[in-house]
């Protein structure tokens, strides 16, 4: 009997084994896919050129999974014949084509995948551009000349491809391409670079870092990090100040890549830096450093200005170390209250005998009130009777404090001196606004030092209610050293706002610049009698501050209320993408558009002006807070917004321009 009967089940098995090419091609027609498919494989493992023909008929049976069975034993026989239906079958997205493609190996299957990027079938077109870059270093030339094609997506690809081959003889051409017409091509170019790493991309992309598209700065920023050169450490701080969010965090997550010594210095002065966000920024970046700027951060503790210091001490503390333990005991002599009290938490967290470390602590450190608060915090029981006993205090001076604060005993509190302090404080938790100015007196009437400093401490911690008394308390002790620390808690809690603009005001601080300006219009009510006075002296250039506040959801509204103020007409596009989106939009968006468009219409560009033209009237989502003697909640309501006017306006204008309204 032959070895395959149409009338019956071929054993593919045994005609593999006889090598009987002839069967295996007479299977490949078999009614049972599963058949079909184990023919397939025979005849890619046998290799026989005679099948061929067969296989590439095979790439077009009804069956998908014969369709790649075939494809993939092409591939094994490595027949050219194969190349161009293979290509066509990247249409129908067969990985195993683009693998069958690579094992090929034809000269000419570079050139027709060429082809295929230039279709419009986006399947087709991924295969290619996967099978480019497999073939690998071959593709690079021919690539390299899709650069220079006409169509903007091929230009693209070939970038892309480019990048993830990762031969060095694409850079060159993709620092050209930095310069392309198409905003995606040099967004490509740039991540392409990054991926190379090659250091001749360097300068190309500090220049790209200033590119009018916000995403290719940001992937400039990216690619920069992955080369890791310090020759862009001063171009990424720089780029700190992006007006686009998203560049200003791929700059500092590219900082954080550049893991070199030299990169410690420039850094350290951006904690000097009039922009808080890059403060802010470069500190995240120092908390991140390893052992390998050490030395540089050392040597950055006799920096002059004590807010550099304590950031340094805290980001030594981070790391510990040996070498770095007796710099940081010799910042407990800092004349500075908070370096003193960084490098008390900082060898806190580096001591391997907690107990023998307080002793030490103890013994060195002539601060006891604030030591004795400090330990308070870590809730060494221990260690505090020691402390106590050495300054000749006893537990029951704390814990007669505690039980006078909470009588009220007020005359007792104050009579018990600085052991009131610190139970005065916890106190300030209490929403009630009558015990919290009884604590308040009773710490004036202390008089103790230290309690600025202590209060100060607090506002690091996530407590609404005691954020909001210690506020209170610092304005009215009147510790000018709490002006930065209250302006930092501008925009971390959205309730204590309030407070942060009246303590400000009684510690006598006064806004000089649009920064400072926008810090106090940022807390301070809209009631305020010096709120319009100070708004309508903000510059153009405040414009520039406040965008990046559209994108933090607390601050939103007032920051697009001020956008109104200035009216300057490049705040139009802002508020239309933040402000005015999806089926919401505030009654403060609508009133800054009506603002500007009633003084700068003829500025604002004729895109802005189409899209308020169509705004429609909608229900808005409004927030507020309501307070009662449970505390402050937040609230939740809807209000109509009529857009008439400010559509009305906008059409009026563009009919003017002789513009389709």
């Amino acid at each position: 009997m032959p070895l395959w009967d149409p009338w019956f089940e071929p054993n593919v098995e045994k005609l593999r084994a006889k090598r009987d090419v002839e069967g295996l091609i007479k299977a490949l027609q078999h009614k049972n896919e599963k058949i079909r498919c184990a023919a397939a494989t025979a005849l890619g493992q046998l290799g026989d050129v005679q099948a061929v023909e067969s296989l590439i008929v095979g790439l077009k049976d009804e069956s998908i999974v014969v369709c790649n069975e075939a494809a993939a034993a092409l591939g094994q026989i490595r027949d050219t014949r194969a190349v161009e239906p293979l290509i066509a079958m990247l249409n129908e997205n067969s990985y195993a084509a683009a693998q069958a493609l690579e094992e090929i190996g034809d000269p000419r299957t570079i050139e027709l995948l060429l082809m295929v990027i230039k279709d419009d079938n986006g399947n087709a077109r991924k295969r290619a551009d996967s099978t480019l870059i497999k073939i690998g270093v071959r593709a690079v030339e021919p690539l390299i000349v899709a650069l220079k094609d006409q169509d903007a997506s091929v230009r693209g690809i070939a970038a892309q491809a480019l990048g993830k081959i990762g031969d060095s003889r694409a850079v060159e051409p993709l620092i050209v391409a930095l310069k392309d017409q198409d905003p995606s091509v040099r967004r490509i170019a740039a991540q392409a670079l990054g991926k190379i790493g090659d250091s001749r991309a360097v300068e190309p992309l500090i220049v790209a870092l200033k590119d009018q598209d916000p995403s290719v700065r940001g992937i400039a920023a990216q690619a920069l990090g992955k080369i890791g050169d310090s020759r862009a450490v001063e171009p990424l701080l720089a780029a700190l100040k992006d007006q686009d969010d998203l560049v200003c965090h791929d700059a500092s997550w590219a900082l954080k890549q550049v893991k070199n010594s030299q990169t410690i210095e420039p850094l350290v002065a951006a904690l000097k830096d009039d922009n808080n966000s890059v403060r802010k920024s470069a500190e995240s970046i120092l908390m991140e450093v390893g052992v390998w700027a050490m030395e540089p951060l050392i040597a950055a503790l006799k920096d002059q200005d004590p807010s550099v210091r304590r950031i340094v001490v805290k980001v030594l503390g981070q790391r510990p170390h040996l070498r770095t333990v007796e710099p940081l005991f010799s910042m407990l002599n800092d004349p500075d209250d908070f370096v003193r009290w960084e490098a008390l938490e900082a060898l806190e967290e580096m001591s391997d005998g907690r107990q023998a470390y307080y002793r030490a602590l103890i013994r060195d450190v002539n601060d006891g009130d604030r030591t004795a608060f400090f330990l308070g915090f870590k809730e060494e029981t221990q260690a505090i009777t020691e402390l106590l006993n050495k300054l000749g205090w006893t537990n029951n001076d704390l814990r007669q404090a505690n039980l006078a604060v909470s009588a009220g005993e007020w005359d007792k509190v104050v009579s018990l001196g600085g052991s009131s302090v610190m139970p005065l404080i916890a106190a300030l938790k209490d929403t009630s606004e009558e015990l919290r100015r009884k604590v308040i007196e009773s710490l004036k009437k202390i008089g103790y030092s230290q309690t600025g400093a202590l209060l100060i401490m607090t506002l690091r911690g996530d407590d609404h209610n005691l954020l909001e008394g210690a506020t209170m308390a610092l304005g009215e002790l009147g510790d000018v050293r709490a002006i930065e620390p209250l302006i930092n808690l501008v925009n971390d809690d959205i309730l204590v706002e309030e407070s942060v603009a009246e303590a400000l005001e009684k510690l006598g601080w006064r806004p000089s610049t649009d920064s400072e300006r926008l810090s106090w219009l940022l807390c301070a009510p809209t009631s305020h009698e010096k709120y319009d006075q100070i708004s309508k002296s903000l510059s153009e250039s405040a414009i520039d501050l406040l965008v990046p506040n559209l994108t933090k959801n607390k601050v939103r509204l007032r920051s697009i209320q001020l956008l109104g103020e200035i009216g300057d007409a490049r705040a139009i596009g802002p508020i239309l993408e933040f402000g005015v989106r999806d089926n919401h939009r505030s009654n403060t968006s609508v009133e800054a558009l009506l603002k500007i468009l009633t003084r700068y219409a003829g500025d604002v560009e004729i895109p802005e002006l189409q899209k308020i033209a169509k705004l429609q009237a909608t229900e808005s989502i409004i927030k507020g807070t309501v307070s009662c003697s449970m505390g402050t909640f937040l609230c939740y309501g809807e209000v109509a917004v009529d857009c008439s006017h400010v559509r009305q306006l906008a059409r009026q204008e563009l009919i003017r321009r002789g513009e389709k309204a």
